[in-house]
This record gives structure tokens, C-alpha cells and sequence, in this order.
């Protein structure tokens, strides 16, 4: 405003007044204008264009820092993907985490396998026992038993041989009344023989059985014979368990022995990416200390009490001008003194000089 009265910015610059506030951050401001409108709209222009240039400034103070920071930060972000890349690519691939925690946990497994395997073993050899001293009490091998037994639950096979035991039980009663031509007798032992052959057709169909056909089971052999093949069957079972086991525990040995060799190879993966790591950090946190440092150097500012203009003129002042007028006036009065007595002095320069005779 009322640009044309100032040919400078120092003279316009004489119209403000900063005062900044002993032991404070606080800074007072003041300004002179021809009226209190224009002195609040200076003011308010100044604020403004300060609080203006110091986001000027700030914002020019963080490029400028972090311009080196940020190229060596965007290599440093590279070096640390890649490092973090190959270690989590090694841990994949070797399936190895914590090489000490995981030799701990794999003896600790060793231990628990070899124990179970223990008892497998000694499992499958009581049953294998219990199956052998069945298998002499019935002198039946534990596959001739379980044939037998199979045999013997064959429906069919049990109808025939109920025929078989009826029509040898009736034989007998009319031998004992008939001799073996009478047609009774004869068709008896027609009937058993047919029964008989009947008999050993279903016993051709069950491998190693042979002889044994005739062998009648009866309720407590054939509790034995059950007891038999489930002995068996347990042995076996128990058998493969501990098979199953050893591939278990000679792949865990085969692991244990190369862990110190993944192990060295982790160590040294994690080192280089700690490594990696380091540099990253201390460049973010440059740029942090950057950002923050912008503020350091260029705060912000705020306006703690608005703009209030004094009612009460600062010019012109009754004191200042009298005191003005009074000088005037003694230099006026001194001034047309001078004048008179040059234009007419009691004595001229030559009476003076001249001597008394």
C-alpha cells in the first residue's frame, strides 16, 4: 500500500518495529501507517510473507541434505533386498532356521524315536512269542491256523460238514442192526463218501491245509486259532512300526550331520544382512535428522495475538513540535541579528585596525 511513497525498501522498511522478547521465543512486532486500517493490512502482509518464506526455506533445506542421502539410501535398499532375498531363499531351500535350536530338537527327536523303536521291537517280539507258543499247542503254523479258520467259517462248508457228521452218526446205528450190504447201510455210505469228496473239493481251494482238513474246531481251538493270527498279525504290525522308525531316524542322522555345514552357510548369510541392514538404518535415520533438522532451522511460526491497531496517533506530537518551534524561532532570532549587524556595525573594519593618536 502506498507504494509510490517509498522509493526504497528501506524507507519502507523504517515503518516496522521487531522487538523480540528477552529470554522468550516471543517476538513483538509493530508498524506506522496514515490510518489503522492500513497499518493492520501491513502488518498481516508481513506475517504472511515471513511465515511464506520460511516454508520457502524449509522446504529447500531438506532436498538440499537429503539429496546425497537418498542415491546412497536407494543402494543401500538394494544390497538389503538382496541379502534379506538369499537368506529367506538358503532358510527355504535347507529348511534350516536356527542351526542350534534345530540340532537340539533333532537329538530330543532321535532320542523319542529310538525309544519308541525300543518298544516296537520288544512289542513285536512278545506277540511274535505269545503267536509261537499258540501255534505249539495247536501245532498249526500261524498260516495253516488262519486257512483253518477260514475253513471252518466257511457256511458251506460247515453245512456239509454237519451232513457229513449226521449221515456218519446214522451210519453207524444201522451197522450196528444191518451188515454193509443191506440198501440202507449202502446208500449211508454212498451219502458219506459223496459228503467226503464234497468236503475235499473246498479243502483243494485252501493252500497248506492237506491233512489238517479234518481237524475239527471246536469253540476253544478256535478262541486259540484267533488268538494266533492277531498275535500274528500284532508281531508284524509291530515289525514294520520299528522298520518305519529306522528310515526315520537314519534320515534324521543324515540331517544332523549336515546342519553344521547349512548352519556356516546361515551364519554367514545373516551376517550380510545385518551388514546390509546397518546402512539402511543410518540412512533413514539421516533422512529422518534431515527432515527434522529443516524445523530446527527454520521453526515454525505462530501468531500468539492478533494484529491491534493504537487509536492514539504517534505523529505529530505537541511536545516534538513545540520544542521544534521554540529551536525555530531562537534560529530565526539569531539568524536576522547576524544580518542586521553586518549591514550596519557600530565600527568598521578599518576603524578597528586603525590606532588611537
Amino acid at each position: 500500500p502506498e507504494k509510490e511513497d517509498f522509493a526504497r525498501i528501506q524507507a519502507y522498511k523504517q515503518l516496522f518495529t521487531i522487538s523480540p522478547k528477552s529470554e522468550t521465543t516471543v517476538i513483538e512486532l509493530s508498524v506506522n501507517a496514515s490510518s489503522p486500517e492500513l497499518a493492520e493490512i501491513r502488518l498481516k502482509a508481513l506475517i504472511e510473507t515471513f511465515q511464506q518464506r520460511l516454508v520457502t526455506l524449509r522446504a529447500a533445506e531438506t532436498p538440499s541434505r537429503s539429496e546425497f542421502a537418498l542415491k546412497e539410501l536407494e543402494a543401500a535398499t538394494d544390497a538389503l533386498q538382496v541379502a534379506r532375498t538369499n537368506l529367506a531363499s538358503f532358510q527355504t531351500n535347507a529348511s534350516i532356521v536356527d542351526g542350534g535350536a534345530q540340532t537340539a530338537g533333532i537329538i530330543k527327536t532321535l532320542g523319542d524315536l529310538t525309544n519308541s523303536q525300543a518298544q516296537s521291537i520288544a512289542q513285536a517280539q512278545a506277540e511274535r512269542a505269545l503267536a509261537g507258543n499258540l501255534s505249539d499247542q495247536l501245532s498249526l503254523s500261524s498260516e495253516q491256523a488262519l486257512n483253518l479258520l477260514r475253513l471252518n467259517e466257511n457256511k458251506d462248508y460247515q453245512f456239509i460238514q454237519q451232513e457229513l457228521s449226521e449221515t456218519e452218526a446214522e451210519l453207524v446205528e444201522r451197522q450196528s442192526l444191518f451188515t454193509d450190504d443191506h440198501p440202507e447201510v449202502a446208500y449211508l455210505l454212498d451219502q458219506r463218501d459223496e459228503l467226503r469228496t464234497q468236503l475235499n473239493q473246498y479243502v483243494g481251494q485252501v493252500p497248506n491245509i492237506g491233512e489238517l482238513a479234518d481237524i475239527s474246531v471246536g469253540d476253544g481251538t478256535s478262541e486259540l486259532i484267533q488268538q494266533l493270527v492277531v498275535a500274528e498279525t500284532q508281531a508284524t504290525a509291530f515289525e514294520q512300526q520299528a522298520q518305519q522308525l529306522q528310515l526315520t531316524i537314519d534320515q534324521l542322522n543324515s540331517d544332523l550331520l549336515t546342519l553344521p555345514g547349512k548352519q556356516a552357510n546361515l551364519d554367514g548369510l545373516q551376517q550380510e544382512y545385518e551388514a546390509a541392514k546397518a546402512p539402511y538404518r543410518g540412512l533413514t535415520a539421516q533422512l529422518q535428522e534431515a527432515k527434522l533438522s529443516a524445523f530446527g532451522a527454520y521453526p515454525v511460526i505462530q501468531v500468539l495475538d492478533q494484529p491491534a491497531a493504537d487509536l492514539r496517533p504517534s505523529s505529530p506530537n505537541k511536545k516534538f513540535v513545540g520544542t521544534g518551534a521554540m529551536l525555530a524561532c531562537l534560529a530565526g532570532t539569531g539568524a536576522l541579528m547576524l544580518l542586521l549587524v553586518s549591514r550596519d556595525s557600530l565600527l568598521s573594519s578599518e576603524e578597528l585596525l586603525t590606532p588611537d593618536l
